[in-house]
């Protein structure tokens, strides 16, 4: 009887939270409120002998939380469960979003820092991606925070699961591969304010010494504009909870016009900026974006700790898609010189932040980007995508990709990226994978929460052969037709083992390297 109550949801196709990138096709569809209704879910998925996967926000960028059997919806587990005060623990239902999180424990005299610049992600969804914010002073990823788990596994059982367990690292970032985390317990602070201030440094003391900049900051990321030579500094400090100020982010909030004509015309702007708009014209616009950067992202100074750090998502109804590639601080100057000089090869500017480069200390888990032993940064790029059309700067991010992945041995974001950054990932990780493999099949046995992406990472895949798997992120090019028409499969100019999309002969062009001979004569590549 309870299993039929459940199944009241209709099944349907579950997009991310814009509906851009892909959509989930699940069988069934299940919205359960408590631990024993998701176990007795997981109890009947394996009598049929069908896969489940939670989902709750949907705002990863890729189908992390795909499945074709039962989706659990993870949003009425959402409650504030426990708080204990002496321990400094809380503990909430996997489905509560981060800022609704903040804000519950902020009541009771806590705050959590490890949180990302987006509230709307769900406690268990960051968790299990490796979320973050930026930090090389506290801890910032939301998975560190992490100290107990109960997860419905595999098998059916619900299994209480803590720090003491040899299995706990992979619980943090789990891809969702363990199990359904219906319940978390979180490590967090006495209540404090941050005041925060953006300020633009030298280009080149951010290029070879940001790491040492960004230690002297409680919190502090950079957008970094290589082909602009300019560099903003994001920075928040702690301040006494007394301290007044109520401020908020605002560098993501949109205009007061509604979201149904934002969600029809942003995409369309974005396409026109695309397809009319050269690198000549968007690098004034990357300028601005500086300026605009540079003059703040809240709006007071000083604010609690939830609402200043984050912000709305401007990209949940835009065609702006965000790829992360993780790489070991004392790589981070070496790895900015070369990316200068493939941006300066190919002129290529990033208008919308930068190459936004976060940080973070080493993290406990077998899976996250700071499980390496030492501090990591973040290279995130946001792209104005376009699914007609190749968006601009193509080769040249795709050429930095490649680099960070082969050069520096660079490892992706589980919610952010695509097949194409997941090359020979378990390579990257050695044993990592082996402890991370192990723990799966403690909590499932007989594969009930994999999906593709699973299967992708754990057969090395560097590919996933779809219709031009180039420009939609699921390759770097082989041959031809791995790009759109119109375009080559060529060699990289500076960093010359990738293999990246040019324009054909014959194709319309405006300088020659955009052409994959290098040669643009009368607007056309020869």
């Amino acid at each position: 009887m309870l299993f039929s109550l459940l199944a009241a949801v209709q099944a349907q196709s579950l997009f991310n939270a814009d509906g851009l990138f892909y959509q989930c096709n699940p069988s069934t569809i299940f919205a359960p409120n408590t631990t024993e209704q998701v176990q007795a879910v997981i109890q009947q998925a394996i009598a049929n002998g069908t896969t489940v996967k939670a989902y709750a926000a949907g705002h990863s960028r890729n189908n992390v939380m795909c499945t074709d059997g039962v989706t659990l919806l993870t949003t009425n587990l959402n409650q504030l469960i426990s708080v204990d005060k002496e321990k400094q623990t809380v503990t909430v239902g996997g489905g509560m979003k981060l800022l609704d999180f903040s804000n519950a424990i902020l009541e009771y005299g806590f705050i959590m820092p490890g949180v990302p610049d987006y509230g709307g992600i769900t406690v268990a969804g960051a968790i299990g991606t490796g979320a973050h914010g930026s930090s090389l002073k506290h801890s910032s990823s939301t998975h560190d925070y992490l100290v107990a788990a109960k997860i419905v596994t595999g098998t059916g059982d619900i299994v209480d699961i803590d720090e003491t367990d040899l299995d706990f690292p992979a619980v943090r970032v789990n891809l969702g591969a363990l199990g359904i985390l219906t319940e978390v317990t979180m490590k967090v602070l006495p209540v404090q304010k941050i005041k925060t201030q953006n300020i633009e440094i030298d280009f080149n003391n951010a290029t070879l010494n940001l790491p040492e900049i960004i230690a002297q900051y409680d919190f502090a990321g950079c957008y970094y504009f290589p082909y602009n030579k300019r560099a903003v500094l994001t920075t928040s400090n702690f301040v006494d909870a007394s301290t007044p100020g109520n401020g908020h982010k605002t560098s993501w909030d949109m205009p007061p016009v509604p979201l149904a004509v934002q969600a029809w015309a942003i995409p369309k702007v974005l396409d026109t900026v695309n397809g009319l708009l050269s690198e000549d014209e968007v690098c004034p616009l990357a300028n601005l974006r500086a300026d605009q950067l540079k003059s703040g992202e809240t709006s007071e100074a000083v604010g609690n700790f939830g609402p200043m750090y984050m912000g709305n998502l401007f990209h949940d109804i835009a065609n702006v898609v965000n790829v992360e590639l993780n790489i070991p601080i004392s790589k981070l100057a070496d790895a900015y010189q070369d990316i200068i000089k493939i941006v300066n090869d190919v002129k290529t500017c990033f208008p919308i932040y930068g190459i936004y480069t976060r940080f973070a200390t080493p993290g406990k888990t077998f899976m996250g980007p700071n499980a390496i032993s030492e501090p990591i940064a973040h290279l995130e790029i946001h792209i104005l995508n376009s699914f007609n059309i190749p968006y601009l700067g193509f080769a040249a991010i795709a050429e930095i990709r490649q680099l960070l992945n082969e050069k520096y041995n660079a490892e992706p974001h589980y919610g952010k990226n695509w097949g194409s950054d997941f090359t020979q990932l378990n390579t990257k990780l050695g044993n990592r994978a082996d402890l991370f493999a192990k723990a799966v099949q403690r909590f499932d046995p007989n594969g009930l929460f994999t999906n593709k992406f699973l299967q992708n990472l754990q057969s090395n895949a560097a590919r996933l052969d779809t219709k031009q798997c180039a420009f939609t992120q699921d390759c770097y090019c082989e041959v031809d037709s791995d790009c759109s028409a119109g375009y080559s499969c060529v060699q990289g100019h500076i960093f010359t083992p990738a293999r990246v999309c040019r324009k054909s002969f014959g194709t319309f062009c405006e300088r020659g390297d955009e052409c994959a001979s290098n040669r643009c004569v009368l607007y056309h590549c020869i």
